[in-house]
C-alpha cells in the first residue's frame, strides 16, 4: 500500500521532505571531506532537483546530473536547468565518479541489493538517510541507525573505512564512502 501511495505522489510530481534540510545541508557543508569537492556527481533519486541545486553549491562539482525513476520529477528537474534523465537504478545500469543518495536508499525494494550494485558502480558515495523508525510521513523502509549501517555493511561497504556524521537533532545520518 505504501509503495502505491509513494508511486502516486511521485507521478504527480510531488517530492516531499519532512526533515530540517537546511540544517542537514549545513552539516554536510561543514563536514564534507575535501576529496568530495570538484567531482563528477550523479544525484541518484534526484526527485524534482531541489536538493540537487543545493548540493551543487556545496560540492562545486565539475558536472552534476540527476537521475530518477519518475518522469514527472525529472521534467521538474529539467525545468530547473538540471541535466537529468529517467533511470531506475534498481533495474538499469549506472556508473560514475561520485554518487549521492540523499534520502533515497529506504525507497528501494531491496536496499541491500541495490546498494551493492551502486557501490560497485561508483568510486565514492554520499549516503544521507533518515534514521527514525517512528516518522509518520516516511514512505519506504523505516530504519534506525543500526539498521542503516547493517544495510550498508551487507552491501559490502566497510563501515570502518567511512566517515559518518550522526545528525542527532534531525534524526538523520550521512555516510561518506570512498574517502
Amino acid at each position: 500500500m505504501k509503495k502505491i501511495l509513494e508511486k502516486t505522489l511521485y507521478s504527480l510530481g510531488t517530492n516531499f521532505s519532512f526533515y530540517d534540510m537546511p540544517q542537514e545541508l549545513d552539516y554536510l557543508e561543514k563536514n564534507l571531506p575535501n576529496s568530495f569537492r570538484f567531482r563528477e556527481v550523479i544525484d541518484i533519486g534526484c526527485g524534482d532537483g531541489s536538493v540537487t541545486l543545493k548540493l551543487k553549491k556545496i560540492l562545486e562539482p565539475k558536472t552534476i546530473k540527476g537521475i530518477d525513476s519518475s518522469e514527472r520529477l525529472i521534467r521538474s528537474a529539467i525545468k530547473k536547468n538540471i541535466i537529468a534523465e529517467i533511470l531506475d537504478v534498481e533495474d538499469q545500469k549506472i556508473q560514475g565518479d561520485l554518487g549521492i543518495l540523499w534520502g533515497v536508499l529506504h525507497h528501494f525494494k531491496d536496499p541491500v541489493k541495490t546498494m551493492k550494485k551502486i557501490k560497485n558502480s561508483f568510486r565514492s558515495l554520499i549516503i544521507r538517510e533518515p534514521v527514525n523508525k517512528k516518522r509518520i510521513f516516511e514512505l519506504g523502509h523505516r530504519m534506525n541507525k543500526e539498521k542503516l549501517l547493517e544495510v550498508i555493511s551487507k552491501a559490502g561497504i566497510d563501515i570502518r573505512q567511512c566517515k559518518i556524521i550522526d545528525l542527532a537533532k534531525t534524526k538523520g545520518l550521512v555516510v561518506f564512502v570512498g574517502l
